[in-house]
């Protein structure tokens, strides 16, 4: 079991390192499926986000693309990162993260392989 919890990590430290490649990748996919099946991609009402900070304006209207960037990233984070436990291996985590790295490189052929 403790393999399996190690790809998992490894998994979602590549999720982490790509996050806004594949939030990039899964808006413009989705705007191009919207346009082929010929269908709005805009925002059915206006989207206003508390401004905290600022010039003091009560809100500040977001983009739809902005809006629904700024939620799958908010779900991505949500990943619960204290559930790995403590004793995996390192040397074994390093190299399931390098064959993930080459499983998603390979998938993707404009992937530049980053070292680290």
């Amino acid at each position: 079991m403790s393999i399996n919890v190690q790809k998992n990590t490894c998994f979602t430290d590549v999720l982490e390192e790509k996050r806004e490649e594949f939030v990039d990748d899964a808006l413009i996919y989705a705007k191009s499926l919207y346009e082929e099946l010929e269908i709005s991609f805009d925002s059915p009402r206006r989207i206003r986000r508390k401004h905290i900070f600022g010039n003091g304006d009560k809100d500040t209207p977001l983009s739809y693309d902005n809006d629904l960037r700024s939620e799958v990233i908010v779900s991505m984070d949500e990943l619960n990162w204290d559930q790995a436990p403590h004793d995996i291996n390192k040397e074994e985590f390093q190299l399931e993260r390098v064959r993930l790295q080459a499983f998603v490189a390979a998938t993707d052929p404009g992937c530049k392989k980053r070292t680290h």
